[in-house]
């Protein structure tokens, strides 16, 4: 399928009609971009609205917008990509769509004007509501002729806020507004029902309309910590890091990423995510983990311009030491998931791996030392990826069997290079037979919490024998 005329900011198309002006259909395999450039004709308002909100959760579709720094730089600075936009006299403004190239696409721009409120009906401008209390409202037989409820809320920063019912066993509908008084108010794009993307210090009016006697108990519940790029959180600076959270309530800012690879292996776009910074103590290689959740590790300083440098549900990071690190967890799922992010450094020695752990060297930080108990030595503990600090329980090493042919299987973080994995087998636990790694059909198969499964198949020799035990020897490589 051959691409859009205008592919990239060099190929925009100029928008000459009125507003309001939209555009519907799929990108092509080209740069997956679409641009158009519009002069605004007067001081005002504009709606920016992208694909319609029943095909959102199947489309991975962004829309940004920018200007010019100078008449004279072809550079371009994102200014904004909310729903809604305040645009001068005779400034240009620039559109740019991404998507997967064969998904739909669609952007709508129209002006709008500020809201016009009845003035025969009960307007409640003095409830300020707050985060922490839930809202009650009750319409009753005494005064039917409500046909809504006004609330003004006061963000405190920036981010993802859902308006959630509570006790309510139906959708509540909701409108949202946001203005400095109730005589200039602007609709708010909501890019999920009830769902839309507060900035710091702003003021919003929330209706909600109540069309029958009833009671709605409902609260204005912020994303999780995190779910603001700018105002992401640091995670320690240290070679091992565990970061546990939840995207619950979590949405995403339009800047963000691409996230192509999440979308065509997986089918499902990503719906909310969350970030951490981190930076990085030593330079070298490091494994992360985030479950079966998608995780985008970036560079830069603004969302708009973040390289990502890898992703996935497990990989590797070449980390340079000082230098920052923006991660990010993403989730297809609209009520969002638990997780577990887990980043450890792929260790050049026994030393270093211990340096992560001990403070010094001593008894404990010795190779053959067991500090948590757990009859797994500080090597076994390295070979395995676990914690020497932390107590395991359960077996790493199994025989499995699979159509009359025995397996032996090791569950581990990774590989470490520097320590030889070996299998040791015995009938009486007497004698022991070395089972010689490369004379077997070895498969690794990666778990969903980011771990391993080495399995070893045994040939006949080891599958004919009438009892047999398993261990494991892991040495040093000098």
């Amino acid at each position: 399928m051959a691409g859009v005329e205008n592919d990239s900011f060099a190929n925009k198309i100029p928008i000459t009609q009125e507003l309001p002006f939209k555009w519907s259909g799929q990108l092509g395999n080209s740069s997956k971009e679409a641009w158009w450039e519009w002069t605004s004709p007067k001081d005002g308002r504009i709606s920016i609205t992208p694909i319609p909100k029943e095909l959102s959760y199947s489309n991975n579709q962004r829309i940004s917008v920018h200007t010019l720094l100078s008449p004279t730089q072809s550079e371009i600075t994102k200014i904004s990509s909310e729903g809604t936009l305040d645009v001068a006299q005779g400034k240009t403004y620039y559109f740019q769509i991404s998507n997967s190239p064969f998904e739909l696409s669609e952007i709508t721009i129209e002006w709008i004007d500020h809201t016009k409120f009845p003035q025969n009906r009960f307007i409640n401008f003095s409830t300020i509501i707050s985060e922490s209390d839930p809202v009650i409202t009750t319409k009753n037989y005494g005064n039917l002729d409500v046909e809504s409820y006004w609330y003004k809320w006061r963000s405190s920063r920036a981010g993802t806020v859902v308006i959630e019912s509570i006790e309510s066993e139906f959708y509540m509908p909701t409108n949202i507004f946001v203005g400095p008084d109730d005589k200039n108010l602007f609709p708010v794009y909501q890019f999920r029902n009830n769902s839309f993307r507060a900035k710091e210090g702003s003021s919003y009016w929330i209706q909600i309309p109540v069309l029958e006697a009833q009671k709605i108990v409902w609260q204005i519940r912020p994303g999780p910590e995190g779910d603001n790029f700018l105002n992401s959180p640091s995670l320690p600076s240290t070679n091992i890091v565990t970061w546990e959270g939840t995207t619950k309530n979590s949405g995403l800012e339009l800047e963000e990423p691409y996230i192509g690879d999440y979308l065509l292996r997986r089918r499902k776009p990503s719906v909310g995510s969350v970030w951490r910074t981190w930076t990085a103590p030593t330079t070298g290689s490091y494994q992360f983990s985030s479950l079966q959740l998608w995780a985008l590790i970036c560079q830069g300083s603004k969302i708009d311009g973040l390289k990502v440098i890898t992703e996935g549900n497990s990989g590797t990071l070449d980390a340079i030491s000082g230098q920052q690190y923006h991660i990010s967890v993403h989730s297809p799922n609209i009520d969002g998931d638990l997780f577990t992010f887990h980043l450890s450094k792929l260790n050049d020695s026994y030393i270093d791996w211990s340096f992560n752990y001990f403070t010094n060297e001593s008894i404990e930080s010795a190779p053959l030392s067991d500090p948590d108990g757990d009859s797994r030595n500080n090597l076994m503990e390295m070979a395995l990826g676990t914690n020497p600090l932390t107590p395991d329980g359960g077996t790493p090493i199994w025989i499995s069997e699979r159509n009359g042919s025995l397996s032996v299987n090791l569950l581990r973080k990774y590989a470490v290079p520097e320590i030889s994995y070996q299998f040791e087998i015995s009938e009486d636990l007497v004698s022991w037979e070395i089972l010689n790694i490369e004379d077997e059909e070895i498969t690794v198969t990666p778990t969903p919490d980011g771990q391993q499964i080495l399995n070893v198949r045994l040939n006949e020799s080891f599958s004919s024998k009438l009892r047999m035990q398993v261990r494991l020897r892991v040495d040093l490589i000098d």
